[in-house]
């Protein structure tokens, strides 16, 4: 008789002993300490930085700066470990770079440091 739960249970249980939970584990762990301390001292310098220079909504730049600078780290971590290598990870400058290489290569512009 077929027993699927038996099999989940075994896939699970390989899965575990094979360490690879452990380093998905560390990886979210990673990215999330990374993302909440850069978020929290860039936020606090800027939102220092934004009351003693007189900005007119100085929390909400420094919640933009923080955003920013949590989305950085997280990129960093992704990029950096060995988890994820293969794994792509698309983000506004990777896509930019991606479209200026397409369309370079098409003949539609001109690399502005490449000889012609």
């Amino acid at each position: 008789m077929l027993d699927p739960l038996g099999a989940i249970a075994e896939f699970g249980i390989g899965y575990i002993k094979a360490g690879r939970l452990q380093g998905w584990c560390k990886l979210a762990a990673s990215c999330i300490a990374s993302m909440t301390a850069t978020f929290c001292i860039d936020f606090g310098s800027h939102l220092i930085i934004a009351v003693h220079t007189g900005a007119r909504l100085p929390l909400l730049d420094a919640l933009g700066s923080g955003s920013v600078a949590a989305g950085l780290a997280l990129i960093w971590v992704w990029r950096n470990s060995k988890l994820t290598q293969g794994l792509p990870l698309g983000y506004t400058g990777d896509v930019q770079v991606e479209l200026n290489k397409k369309l370079v290569d098409a003949g539609m512009v001109f690399d502005k440091n490449e000889k012609r």
